[in-house]
């Protein structure tokens, strides 16, 4: 149970333990050796420590069920919807949308309202708006602030929410819901949601259906219709209103997984920096941002690992073992380590001097961070890295 498990993780002890297991697990994905650091695996993997990922599912599983605040927001999260709070299975209500589509004539229909939904989100805020329209005349507008932390996904949620609220007060025997999101309506027809907006939309409209026809549209964004059109731009207002205090602030789910992980990357950049392990890794991943940013472009495999490790076939880790007589470089000039091989060794200076004439930089070991994060300049030193370790493993057979 995460609630648990986060108080106990807190020990050394049970951390040690749980450390062992995720140390061979990452061990094994990277191709390392079995004295490769648990920080270095963990960085060349981009898996969390699982110290971390422990405390960040018990935070999670706390704040979820109301146990504790929400970390880092001044905010209600948006739960689920209880059991107790669903119909029961035979008095769901059977929904399904249609594709609109300008020969259903709903714009010419006397006696129906076509009501349009959008929602919005932009670097300047989250908002919503319902247009009410009937026989091409505009009827009613509703624009709705949500708070900037709030998803696309909640803000068009919220207007069909608005929407089907409005279509209880019309006096129209016939209303049209059309919303240019085809994950909202999806949700709402396959009755799988417990969000509490979908809960309550289909509960509103079993009870419509009793006394009014309500179709669901999904009406495919910017084509030019007129009301679908106004209800983007009204939506696109209402995210740039500043001023207005939120009319909807529910903290999805979503958001504080992130506040969560942004939180435990931070802590393991600070565990990472200071470690006493690793110092090999560090010099081509100094920070966890850029190693995850690095590592997704990177395809391991063992030769890489062990230059990324600084354990391999190279004399000075091989004399660390008893396995070697001798650390020293067959040039003579210092052990052989991979830092050594690959920043400084004369045997390998021609392959060395080539790429440093396509990347247009001298390759140091304090260079090596520099261009390992560069997307363009990353595959010629992994293709140089791999070909020096390949040469070191041959002669240390």
């Amino acid at each position: 149970m995460p609630g648990a498990w986060g108080q106990a993780v807190s020990k050394k002890c049970v951390r040690v333990q749980f450390e062992r297991i995720q140390r061979v697990f990452l061990q094994r994905i990277c191709k390392a050796y079995r004295t490769a650091s648990l920080h270095s695996v963990q960085i060349l993997t981009g898996i969390l420590p699982i110290n971390l990922r422990i405390e960040e599912a018990a935070v999670l599983y706390r704040v979820k069920r109301g146990l504790s605040p929400l970390p880092y927001l001044d905010a209600d999260i948006e739960t689920r919807a209880r059991p107790s709070e669903l119909p029961h299975p035979a008095d769901e209500p059977r929904l399904a949308f249609d594709h609109y589509s300008p020969e259903l004539g709903l714009d010419q229909q006397a006696d129906a309202t076509n009501i349009y939904t959008d929602g919005s989100k932009t670097d300047d805020g989250v908002g919503a708006a319902v247009v009410m329209r009937r026989l091409d005349k505009e009827l009613k507008t509703v624009k709705i602030k949500l708070a900037t932390y709030c998803t696309v996904f909640q803000a068009e949620m919220v207007a069909l929410h608005k929407a089907v609220q409005l279509a209880t007060k019309v006096a129209s025997p016939k209303v049209n819901l059309c919303s240019d999101s085809r994950s909202a309506l999806d949700d709402i027809v396959s009755g799988r949601s417990l969000s509490p907006l979908v809960v309550h939309i289909r509960e509103t409209l079993g009870s419509l259906s009793n006394h009014k026809e309500v179709r669901l549209y999904w009406i495919k964004a910017h084509v030019g219709h007129e009301g679908n059109e106004r209800a983007d731009q009204l939506a696109k207002e209402a995210a740039h209103d500043k001023k207005r205090k939120p009319d909807y602030d529910r903290c999805p789910v979503s958001k504080i997984k992130r506040l969560l992980r942004t939180d435990s990357i931070r802590r393991w950049e600070e565990e990472y920096g200071v470690g006493t392990t690793a110092s090999t890794t560090r010099f081509f991943l100094p920070t966890v941002l850029s190693a995850l940013k690095a590592m997704r472009e990177v395809g391991l495999d063992s030769e890489l690992t062990q230059a990324l490790t600084g354990h391999g076939g190279f004399a000075a880790y091989l004399h660390r073992f008893k396995l070697k007589d001798d650390p020293t470089c067959i040039c003579g000039e210092g052990d052989e380590t991979v830092l050594h091989l690959l920043a400084r060794c004369p045997v390998h200076a021609r392959d060395r001097a080539e790429l440093e004439m396509r990347l247009d930089i001298n390759l140091t070991e304090n260079s090596l961070s520099e261009i390992f994060s560069s997307n363009k300049a990353r595959p010629k030193l992994v293709k140089y890295i791999k070909k020096i370790v390949r040469k070191a493993n041959a002669r240390n057979k």
